[in-house]
């Protein structure tokens, strides 16, 4: 039970954004290392490798039973009350982004259509994570509001960028702005918990202060630079285990020319 009330609380916002981090981290790791040795990127699925999707499959499913236990099972209360109705929100994102890890592994089946399935699940997705964070402010404190709403303003721009993925597979540079949103998806998910519900005694953060608010906002743009800059720092050391392959491109195209005569 106790495990129960504080994924309700600080870990419940350590845990998926630590999933986030992962996925986005590993995503972008795989994506330059092979841009490197191939000289060239397609991108194809969200997460193409089987085991990933597998992974988030079990890590949705175990917050899915976290939520409902803290639910007690019941939408309503013996009352009629809906008091639970923040768990019901919870378990629902664990629902979605379990059903695009169990989309990710069917869609290695289908080809062109499994590589859209892919993306359209997590477009879906993302849109209503963002969603239901948008609706998870009721009677909340501004500085409460504020990091949610930044989480919708995060949520909505992965929403964005993976429509963007589909429609340029052949662009790194959408694609790798698609991990550094990812990334930072889960990095706020821990600048909500550490302000909002931080561990430590003596937080200086006011609830009520709306420059506190504005102050979030601000550390909000600085993690994501922080982001930006681990994946240059990143990218450079993966550079230097794998050199580039070159690719002559002008011999592609004379090859691409003779083949259609």
């Amino acid at each position: 039970q106790i495990l129960f009330e504080l994924m309700g609380n600080f870990y419940g916002h350590i845990i998926p954004g630590s999933a986030f981090i992962l996925f986005g981290v590993w995503a972008y790791t795989n994506t330059i290392a092979s841009y490197y040795k191939q000289g060239s990127h397609h991108h194809r699925n969200v997460f193409a490798p089987f085991f990933e999707p597998l992974f988030k499959i079990v890590v949705c499913i175990s917050g899915v039973i976290i939520e409902c236990n803290s639910a007690s099972w019941l939408l309503f209360g013996p009352n009629g009350e809906g008091e639970k109705a923040n768990d019901w929100q919870h378990f629902t994102m664990y629902i979605l982004f379990m059903i695009t890890g169990i989309l990710d592994i069917m869609s290695h089946r289908f080809g062109k259509i499994g590589a859209q399935l892919s993306h359209f699940s997590y477009t879906v997705s993302f849109f209503f994570e963002s969603l239901l964070f948008y609706l998870h402010l009721h009677n909340r404190t501004v500085l409460d509001t504020q990091c949610h709403m930044l989480l919708v303003y995060s949520g909505m721009s992965i929403c964005i960028t993976t429509v963007l993925t589909y429609l340029h597979p052949s662009s790194l540079f959408v694609t790798v702005f698609f991990h550094s949103l990812l990334i930072h998806h889960g990095v706020w998910f821990f600048g909500a918990g550490f302000i909002l519900l931080s561990p430590f005694e003596n937080s200086v953060w006011q609830v009520d202060n709306p420059h506190h608010a504005m102050l979030s906002a601000v550390i909000f743009v600085w993690t994501y630079i922080a982001v930006v800059i681990f994946q240059v720092v990143l990218g450079a050391l993966l550079r230097k285990i794998y050199p580039r392959k070159i690719v002559n491109h002008s011999n592609i195209e004379l090859n691409t020319l003779l083949e259609s005569d």
